[in-house]
């Protein structure tokens, strides 16, 4: 396969076949690492540097085990004394290689913990969907949608650190300790998360019926700045 920009010009467009695209978005299954890599193959194609591969696959090898200087995942290909090379092919046998390495395992084994967030999302999509959420703000599913986009557009390494937080605390907090969490951004212009455990208290005068609206009354005092006595 060769790639050519056709017209440098205009708006860049990615062509995929569909066993390509599966690989892509099995290996890179969170829309901030999908986008990620189509700019970086964006910059890729559109540099100077003629680009041939046996398959897209090869070329999601080198990036899967590459990071720039920015420490992201990129295309990174060696350099001679002379510079960059004006051509570059990349033969069959990368991806296969890199499946089996010891790289590839680890990063599978580090991403496993990362899908407590991606149950997270799935259940308040399941109760924002049908309408019968504890906490509803004014909005409505508007609102919920809006929460939904910042958790969803988290990548997977974000989503990782995350999910290891969350699990930390579900198994050190005592089922009568109510807990709070916040995580502050790991970058600039990202999300503040607030983790509540809040127990159902073993008061006889408070039902279960009643414990969705005290959860929330505490979550009001969170969002309004007032720590509830006894968070830790």
């Amino acid at each position: 396969m060769t790639w050519h920009d056709l017209d440098p010009h205009s708006t860049f467009v990615h062509i995929l076949d569909d066993a390509s695209l599966l690989t892509l978005m099995n290996a890179r299954d969170t829309i901030s690492d999908f986008v990620a890599y189509l700019s970086k193959r964006e910059d890729l194609f559109r540099g100077k540097t003629k680009i041939r591969a046996a398959g897209e696959e090869q070329l999601l090898a080198i990036y899967l085990k590459s990071l720039n200087a920015k420490h992201e995942h990129d295309f990174v290909f060696p350099t001679t004394s002379d510079g960059p090379v004006d051509n570059i092919f990349v033969p069959e046998g990368h991806w296969e290689d890199f499946l089996d390495s010891r790289e590839r395992i680890a990063q599978l084994e580090r991403d496993k913990i990362s899908r407590l967030w991606d149950g997270l999302i799935e259940s308040f999509n399941v109760h924002a969907l049908k309408g019968d959420q504890y906490f509803v703000t004014e909005g409505g599913i508007k609102d919920s949608e809006k929460v939904l986009r910042f958790m969803a557009r988290e990548p997977r390494w974000k989503r990782s650190h995350y999910s290891r937080i969350f699990a930390e605390m579900l198994k050190t907090t005592t089922a009568t300790q109510q807990r709070l969490q916040v995580l502050q951004p790991t970058e600039p212009g990202d999300p503040h998360f607030f983790f509540l455990l809040f127990p159902v208290p073993n008061i006889p005068s408070v039902t279960y019926d009643k414990y969705p609206a005290m959860s929330a009354i505490s979550a009001r005092r969170i969002m309004a700045g007032r720590m509830p006595r006894g968070f830790s």
